[in-house]
């Protein structure tokens, strides 16, 4: 009424699952945000969405994604999560890779548009489209059990110290946002607000690359006094001290030294 919808908005006050049994009707849009995880209603999601339309999802068992518990890891989204620097991005992307394989048995797939992550929940933001997924978009890391290095390439030991490599995933390894659409958004939010969005002056500069590393890891492993974040490129949303980069591990060291 405070909006003038009457007759334009249905509201209704039981399981939303059984929607479509009274309306008979698919959506555009759906939010599923439970405590715990997304996943046991995902079934239910995607009978109740149309062709291109967008889920969004939150999970709050960060434990679970973020490897303090790997077999309720295991359980809940099918993949081997583990505690790193990065832990983080290892969640969301386990995340979207167990949304994924629930929207494809529904002949579904989805592309990830946008994402919040914040220390007690992780919040992504997905396309649906009626098509096959792509088998690219699920893969590995080979995280050194050792030392920071790691990569998305299948190898036996660490090529920095020859470590054990730790396998984590399977999990998502396409784009995690869309550029255009936080674009958008950075340019909207210059014209409705009062400060710049500096959130997403900082999301729309992220690279598409798997993992970062932080300044204050870096300085650890090498016992040296850490670098300002500033001194570097291509940070990320993800943490404040965050950074991606393209160089080899070693590369990454001498350049770290150097700054």
């Amino acid at each position: 009424k405070l909006n003038h919808l009457s007759g334009k908005v249905k509201s209704s006050n039981f399981n939303a699952f059984n929607i479509s049994k009274f309306y008979d009707i698919k959506f555009d849009y759906i939010d599923v945000d439970p405590f715990g995880s997304p996943i046991p209603y995902l079934s239910e999601v995607f009978k109740l969405v149309k062709n291109n339309s967008i889920i969004a999802e939150t999970a709050t068992d960060t434990a679970v994604l973020y490897g303090k518990s790997k077999e309720k890891c295991e359980r809940m989204y099918g993949a081997f999560s583990f505690k790193t620097t990065y832990f983080n991005e290892v969640g969301l992307r386990i995340l979207i890779k167990r949304t994924a394989e629930i929207a494809e048995s529904f002949g579904f797939s989805v592309r990830p548009i946008f994402f919040d992550v914040r220390k007690h929940y992780i919040r992504v933001y997905l396309a649906t489209k009626k098509a096959r997924s792509s088998e690219d978009n699920i893969g590995f890391i080979y995280q050194c059990s050792n030392c920071l290095n790691r990569t998305i390439t299948e190898h036996d030991k660490c090529d920095f110290c020859g470590g054990k490599i730790i396998k984590i995933g399977p999990l998502w390894i396409n784009k995690l946002f869309d550029r255009k659409l936080v674009n958008k958004m950075y340019n909207l939010s210059l014209r409705i607000m009062v400060d710049k969005s500096s959130y997403l002056d900082l999301f729309r500069n992220e690279k598409d690359i798997i993992t970062y590393y932080t300044t204050d890891s870096l300085a650890s492993f090498l016992k040296i006094n850490e670098k300002s974040i500033y001194k570097f490129k291509d940070r990320t949303v993800l943490n404040p001290k965050g950074f991606r980069t393209n160089l080899s591990f070693k590369e990454l060291i001498e350049y770290y030294k150097s700054v």
